[in-house]
């Protein structure tokens, strides 16, 4: 038994993505005691993905929207939008999982995350380099869906 505690000790000390101990004095590599927990979320992911990521969640959550539609990748996570939202939005809206040819008609803000095909037909000029979209349209005069980030320049 005591053989496979020390074997243990090596993964658990020695985790890149979320370490106990700071091994590197690199900015990036932060244990898990000394960084915030929304960041820890994202360890694995470059400093623009998760600064995308938060800024479409605070977009969403100053929409005051209440049905949010969710056209997400098959890797992508919706936990950290679960999340901010329920810290920043005034209440907390519905996410539900849409296909990108049956949007229904309820749905008034809709996050895209790592779904470049979604956007043939919402915003076929949007060429950026961001992961992360959000659209917003008025459900009750059934206006066209308005891009409201990335910021349009």
């Amino acid at each position: 038994m005591a053989t496979f505690g020390v074997f243990a000790l090596f993964p658990l000390l020695a985790n890149v993505s979320r370490p106990l101990l700071p091994i590197s004095q690199s900015a990036r590599q932060k244990s898990v005691w000394t960084n915030q927990r929304d960041k820890l979320v994202f360890n694995n992911k470059d400093a623009d993905y998760y600064r995308n990521y938060t800024d479409a969640a605070a977009a969403i959550a100053q929409t005051g929207g209440k049905r949010i539609g969710l056209l997400i990748g098959g890797d992508s996570w919706e936990y950290p939008l679960w999340r901010y939202l329920r810290k920043n939005a005034a209440a907390m809206p519905r996410l539900e999982h849409v296909k990108p040819d049956a949007i229904p008609a309820a749905i008034e803000v809709l996050f895209i995350l790592e779904r470049p095909d979604a956007l043939s037909s919402l915003a076929p000029r949007a060429a950026n380099d961001s992961s992360a979209f959000v659209f917003r349209r008025d459900r009750r005069d059934h206006s066209p869906w308005e891009m409201l980030f990335p910021p349009s320049d």
